[in-house]
């Protein structure tokens, strides 16, 4: 017997992973002395603030506003996106509610593309929505496609005050809306930009939804 011994090969024990024959079973992982700190720097990083805001603003930059969640045809991600918004907001003024009760309509100032696009927007009385809507018939016999796209640029032409300063002209002629004077600020819109009209959906359509969670906001806590 203690000559089969002697002859027997020697075992070589290498790290890595075997399997456990206990009980719980399972692979087990004998990690080497390199391995370990580089899983130590990983979670050095990935505790530290400033890494989570990193990845937190590479998300949110891919992801769209929900504001545009339900709608048909949304705009695109990179002009609609949660992390521009953000940016957006983040400094500037709350919206104004008591302005609706003092001369019924809230305006905001919105810096669209800083130093270079500013605009002022406005909420709509009741006969100002109807109008816009009644002037749909005119169009009912186009394309879907263009009759969505008038409405938009018809709401914005109500809704915008003043581009770059420059005001629109007024759409109102001894407390009715004019047809000319309408059609007036709506081919101001018109003229610009088809690129720059998107953004200036987009940013209306931030307003829209700032006012509203504005005024919720003061019916819930009692004005």
């Amino acid at each position: 017997m203690s000559g089969k011994s002697k002859n027997r090969p020697k075992q070589v024990v290498k790290s890595g992973p075997t399997l456990d024959v206990k009980p719980s079973g399972g692979l087990k992982f004998t990690p080497s002395e390199k391995t370990n700190e580089i899983l130590s720097e990983i979670t050095e990083h990935m505790a530290s603030p400033q890494a989570d805001e990193i990845g937190e603003s590479e998300d949110e930059s891919l992801v769209l506003d929900p504001a545009f969640a339900n709608m048909a045809g949304p705009p695109a991600i990179e002009i609609a996106n949660v992390a521009l918004r953000k940016r957006l907001e983040r400094d500037m003024p709350p919206v104004d509610v008591d302005s609706l009760f003092l001369r019924g309509e809230i305006r905001q100032e919105v810096d669209i593309l800083k130093g270079k696009l500013t605009i002022v927007f406005r909420t709509l009385s009741g006969k100002e929505d109807l109008y816009i809507k009644k002037k749909l018939s005119d169009v009912k016999a186009e394309t879907m496609r263009y009759v969505e796209d008038r409405y938009m640029m018809m709401q914005l032409a109500a809704h915008i005050v003043s581009i770059n300063d420059a005001a629109l002209p007024n759409m109102f002629k001894e407390g009715t809306i004019d047809e000319d004077l309408f059609t007036q600020r709506f081919d101001k819109v018109c003229a610009l930009p088809v690129m720059l009209i998107e953004r200036i959906w987009v940013h209306w359509v931030w307003f829209q939804d700032r006012v509203t969670k504005e005024i919720n906001n003061d019916f819930l806590n009692g004005g």
